[in-house]
């Protein structure tokens, strides 16, 4: 399913709602079915994938569908583009997620050229981070490629579960080929096993290898002739040696032969965090110019579609175009890379040493024949690519970390000063004020804290970044800020403070929240209320301050209410002897 990385108006023929869900635009969309922009009765935008009706007839087809929503609804983490609601089971099936507006990684390098560096390998960790929770939750995902990851104002976010598989299932094979796209499989994928974790790291060094430089480790043939010479790599392996120097380090770890050589997910993703130099959580200023450009412009007419009542044929905002065609400056020249070659290998003894010659032998066979199969339900699955914006507990404002922000160096009673990237609707509100010595983080970043759509699901607020991410309750990090699930709230932000001349501290606190506070409080709304400011020492000894603005009634069974608010963050100053 194509991507237009924008949104247009309605046609005759479609559906002003679905399922009570109204349908205000078009987002994507492609021979298997339509991707539109909707929203939550909370008014959170949400991306709808309808499949049509033929493909919904074909009941293989539709076992793949609800294969796809059961795997999206059980994997939840950082970076991981949540499943609102679905139902595989409607004459048309459906599957709803957050709308998340950013480009595809593909479309940025086809307008720009590679990323610099420092996005690229922060990309690259924090799509690490989202396999590390795919695997944990028992999936492998099988198709991480550029068209698979959109560039967030708060991130990057891995999307696509369509042929996502539990690793404990048997291989899916269709038309007796394989399920993947070629030039970005792993050695064992592409030879036909059945892929594993260690099979999305692979897939992520080759991404990772073209998002920084723009070339693709195995060379830039034809699909087909890619996915033999990497199906052959146990006996000629890569020649990386001219890649960058913050990067070789990576590719060798991501693209050994052997899947047991390779790091996990969690592990690459530390190896990121330090090639790039700053926290993998820190997204102030992340995304180059341009790119930002074009998310603002997206967020702006999500948010003016959403504000309308669906009409046929009426116009939608655009946000700013993407050029056609890559301009000769881009983000800057790539490093300097030769021609790709592969470099032969001694092959070991025994066993290994027979293994990789009959894979050599047999890679171009077996790729070649399986090769119009291999992007089975690729166009469906880009479709997808356009979904989710933060709607039930979705990420809430770039992030930042200690080391930003400025000195206040001021008296009680003097506004902090006003860090830098920080304008904005949000920079229109007034910056707390903060006594001496305390450094001004962050000021006003908006935050939207839901309760989670399970039991067996938590929202965990991170004041320090600030982010609300929706996890498996037993997966949730520890200590966290503030946790919301079906009991209510829990956590160690549990002060809130009246009126106040400077940044809440010790001596000002005013009343205390029960601990934990029960649901039946926050339905009731008598504790949390609009003005309440909660005040909390973060993970990282920071200070926070989270006032809430809006409270929206409770959707479903639950009936817990959404919070909505904005976050001041400052470092305290160093404690005395």
């Amino acid at each position: 399913m194509r991507d237009t990385g924008g949104l247009r108006g309605l046609g005759p023929g479609d559906p002003l709602e679905i399922s009570g869900y109204p349908v205000h635009a078009r987002i994507g969309e492609g021979g298997m079915g339509t991707v539109y922009l909707s929203r939550t009765r909370g008014n959170r935008p949400i991306a709808l994938k309808v499949i049509r009706r033929e493909y919904a007839a074909d009941p293989q087809y539709r076992l793949r569908f609800a294969q796809e929503a059961r795997a999206a609804r059980k994997v939840a983490g950082y970076h991981l583009v949540p499943v609102v609601d679905f139902d595989t089971e409607a004459g048309q099936p459906w599957i709803a997620t957050e709308y998340q507006p950013g480009p595809a990684l593909s479309a940025v390098l086809d307008a720009y050229g590679p990323l610099p560096m420092a996005a690229a390998l922060q990309m690259t960790g924090c799509v690490a981070r989202a396999l590390h929770a795919v695997h944990t939750a028992g999936y492998v995902h099988r198709d991480v490629k550029p068209s698979n990851v959109l560039l967030g104002a708060e991130g990057p976010w891995l999307i696509d579960f369509g042929i996502a598989r539990s690793v404990a299932a048997t291989r899916l094979t269709t038309a007796g080929g394989l399920v993947g796209t070629l030039r970005y499989m792993s050695p064992e994928h592409a030879r036909g096993a059945r892929p594993e974790p260690p099979s999305d790291v692979f897939s992520l060094g080759l991404l990772a290898a073209v998002a920084a430089t723009g070339r693709h480790p195995y060379g830039d043939a034809g699909d087909v002739a890619v996915a033999a010479l990497i199906a052959g790599t146990g006996s000629r392996p890569p020649v990386l040696d001219d890649y960058p120097a913050p990067l070789r380090h990576l590719l060798r770890a991501a693209l050994a032969a052997e899947p047991e050589e390779r790091p996990d997910a969690a592990a690459l993703a530390a190896l990121c965090e330090e090639a790039a130099g700053r926290s993998l959580a820190d997204f102030d200023g992340w995304l180059p110019g341009p790119v930002s450009s074009v998310v603002a412009g997206m967020e702006e007419a999500v948010a003016a579609a959403t504000r309308s009542v669906p009409v046929p044929g009426r116009p939608v905002a655009e946000p700013p175009p993407m050029p056609s065609a890559a301009p000769s400056a881009g983000f800057g020249p790539p490093p300097s890379m030769p021609t790709v070659l592969v470099r032969p290998r001694p092959a070991p003894p025994g066993r290994r040493r027979r293994r990789a010659l009959t894979a050599g032998a047999a890679a171009l066979a077996a790729v070649a024949v399986t090769v119009t199969a291999t992007v089975v339900w690729q166009g469906m699955n880009d479709g997808a690519r356009a979904s989710g914006k933060p709607g039930r507990g979705g990420t809430t404002g770039a992030g930042t970390d200690s080391g930003t922000g400025t000195d206040s160096g001021t008296d009680s009673g003097t506004p902090s000063p006003k860090p830098s990237g920080s304008g904005g609707a949000s920079g229109k509100r007034p910056v707390p004020y903060a006594p001496r010595g305390y450094r001004l983080l962050f000021a006003n970043k908006p935050f939207t804290f839901a309760p989670p759509a399970r039991d067996d699901q938590a929202n965990h607020l991170d004041l320090d970044i600030p982010r609300a991410t929706y996890m498996e309750r037993a997966a949730l990090p520890g200590p966290a800020e503030l946790v919301y699930n079906s009991d209510g709230w829990l956590g160690s932000i549990l002060v809130v403070v009246g009126e106040r001349r400077t940044v809440c501290t010790e001596e000002q606190q005013t009343a205390v929240l029960s601990h934990p506070l029960p649901a039946a409080e926050l339905r009731l709304g008598r504790q949390v209320k609009v003005g309440t400011v909660l005040c909390s020492i973060t993970s990282n000894d920071s200070v926070a301050e989270a006032e809430i603005t809006d409270i929206l009634p409770g959707e479903g069974g639950t009936g817990l209410p959404t919070f909505k608010g904005y976050v001041s963050a400052w470092k305290r100053p160093p404690v005395s002897d």
